[in-house]
């Protein structure tokens, strides 16, 4: 697997890491119900059999017990691994951060964290205390390296700012090709310029890019489809799926392809010709895929520049695309 590296610091990391939001938490996830301890453990020695050697947790997963997981597992396992978790800015004194620090650090079984991260910016809290709370972290040797997460590009600069001999190495925020925002407000851009690395949590849209949720499928609701990944009215009061969320997916990732990406941008849409308009719209070449909704000879009457059966069709959409 592919290894880059964390910011400006000396860690190399796996570009896929394993998320531990859904490890130990009950409430909103439903573990020791649907899934558990035998599924978590598995998904952590496949994860590392495929060469993933980054964790991510944080102290509010599962009230510690996300933390406590992995901490047992660590002391299981061989491969040397990096892992990262994050401070919860709920109190509001900046000596707070110490504390929860420690916590974490006897839940992982660690003397040192290589990653800790301010999971959210909290306007009520010292901002300049609680980076200089961190950056002592680093000098006692507990924390390696500092980073943040759902910060806007204003807010990564004034983190940034009250380090006096460290710096942020990473941002953790949402990003997907369903959530783009991220583009759109510059925060790909400056990150890259100032050499900061974004960590994209919830990549796969919690399984909405997946393309296995077919119209149909019994989706487990749970509090987090509050982020609206999944759209309103697109399931039943029993969770059943009322349409093929991949053609959602599609939906979604061609409007956000489009706001994001200039006029020569080529756009795969949906099979609606509403995703065609769409795409029209904002000006890109247009591929329409025709997946069931529409027949194929009636999005052949759209102003889609191609319309292909499949995206498996390559040899049709790299003649197309040279062509253009």
């Amino acid at each position: 697997m592919e290894r880059r590296r964390l910011g400006r610091s000396d860690l190399v990391v796996s570009s896929i890491g394993l998320g531990a939001w859904s490890w130990g938490a009950s409430q909103v996830w439903g573990y020791g119900k649907r899934y558990g301890r035998k599924e978590v453990e598995d998904a952590w020695w496949r994860s590392i059999e495929m060469g993933v050697n980054f964790v991510d947790t944080a102290s509010v997963y599962g009230n510690g017990e996300s933390e406590r997981i992995i901490g047992d597992l660590l002391s299981r396992t061989e491969e040397p691994m990096v892992v990262a978790t994050k401070y919860f800015p709920v109190h509001l004194l900046s000596s707070s951060v110490r504390g929860a620090a420690e916590r974490s650090l006897r839940r992982l079984g660690l003397s040192q964290v290589d990653l800790y991260q301010v999971h959210w910016p909290n306007p009520l809290m010292s901002l300049r205390g609680t980076m200089r709370e961190m950056e002592r972290l680093v000098r006692e040797g507990k924390v390696r390296y500092i980073g943040v997460s759902n910060f806007s590009v204003e807010q990564l600069e004034a983190a940034r700012s009250y380090l006096s001999r460290e710096d942020v190495v990473s941002n953790q925020i949402q990003y997907s090709l369903v959530h783009r925002k991220p583009e759109r407000v510059g925060m790909m851009e400056h990150a890259r310029r100032e050499g900061v690395t974004v960590i994209a949590y919830s990549p796969i849209a919690m399984g909405l890019l997946t393309g296995n949720i077919l119209r149909g499928a019994r989706l487990k609701l749970n509090s987090v489809d509050l982020m609206g990944y999944f759209p309103v009215g697109g399931y039943g009061s029993d969770g059943e799926a009322r349409e093929d969320l991949p053609a959602v997916a599609m939906r979604r990732a061609a409007t956000n392809w489009g706001k994001t990406f200039p006029p020569t941008s080529v756009v795969v849409v949906g099979d609606t010709p509403r995703d065609v308009a769409c795409a029209r719209v904002h000006g890109s070449s247009c591929i329409a895929v025709a997946t069931g909704t529409y027949p194929f000879d009636e999005l052949k009457r759209t102003e889609a520049d191609l319309v292909v059966h499949d995206l498996a069709d390559t040899e049709r959409i790299a003649n197309w695309i040279r062509n253009l």
